[in-house]
């Protein structure tokens, strides 16, 4: 079954090397969550590999589980372009034509790769989607909110979107922005019944806040980017208050990780 496809571009590219694979990210991912269960054969990952020269072009190398294919690619005008969709149905093209001839010369179905294919067209390259695919109501059940992921060709950034019974959107609020291929795994996320906090945590395999818990913050709200936020009263008593606690409430957490990670072992 084929578990991961990528787009490449040959090494002689040197100082664009980087610029260019990071992004074809986005659409290697797209391209596959589409194609779904697909047999390859022995192979379990394919890759394009795109280049100036046509000298290898179509050329099919295998290495054990990992099949490979030479397109050629007009990185010039690649470059030159600035419009991002333009630039996604590039990449899109040669990806698709790449795996197709993969696919003929090793007898594997098509009609799955014309599907993925269309599907991304459908969807307009984009690839977003709501977080473990489900909204979280609020502690007093009148509003919900979602964490939205959006993977383009030059970032990957999270927002959370909040809504009213109605299914209106009343704001929404970016968590956080990274380069494409810097894209940090989530864990758990909800509505704080005590601060009234939607929060947003990282699963890391690293580093552990204590030795119960395998999830760590990605961000506090104290930091530059924040990845705690709060929907909460504007009443102004009330509002001191609140914001009086939360930084009790923060301070006290930040000095226990830095207990813990003063005396973590080495």
């Amino acid at each position: 079954m084929l578990r991961d496809i990528s787009l490449e571009d040959s090494k002689e590219l040197k100082g664009k090397l980087k610029q260019f694979n990071l992004t074809t990210w986005c659409i290697c991912d797209l391209y596959l969550s589409h194609i779904g269960k697909y047999n390859s054969g022995s192979f379990k990952k394919a890759i394009v590999n795109v280049m100036e020269e046509e000298t290898e072009n179509n050329v099919i190398e295998d290495m054990i589980d990992v099949i490979l294919i030479h397109k050629t690619f007009d990185f010039d005008r690649f470059f030159q372009m600035e419009d991002k969709y333009n630039k996604k149905k590039i990449l899109l093209d040669v990806l698709h034509e790449g795996l197709m001839t993969m696919a003929k010369h090793e007898g594997w179905d098509t009609n799955s790769l014309s599907h993925a294919n269309n599907r991304c067209l459908k969807e307009k390259l984009g690839n977003n989607w709501l977080y473990k695919n489900k909204y979280f109501s609020s502690p007093n059940k009148k509003n919900f909110a979602g964490i939205f992921c959006n993977w383009d060709i030059d970032k990957f950034e999270v927002t959370a979107v909040f809504f009213n019974k109605q299914k209106e959107e009343m704001e929404r609020i970016k968590l956080y922005e990274n380069e494409p291929h810097d894209i940090e795994p989530m864990g758990k996320m909800g509505w704080d019944k005590v601060t009234g906090e939607v929060y947003l945590f990282s699963k890391s395999e690293k580093e552990k806040m204590d030795s119960n818990s395998n999830y760590n913050f990605l961000a506090i709200s104290f930091l530059p980017v924040p990845l705690v936020f709060q929907k909460r009263s504007h009443t102004p008593h009330l509002l001191f208050l609140d914001h009086l606690y939360l930084f009790y409430k923060r301070l006290l957490f930040a000095g226990i990780c830095f207990y813990h990670y003063t005396h973590r072992e080495m």
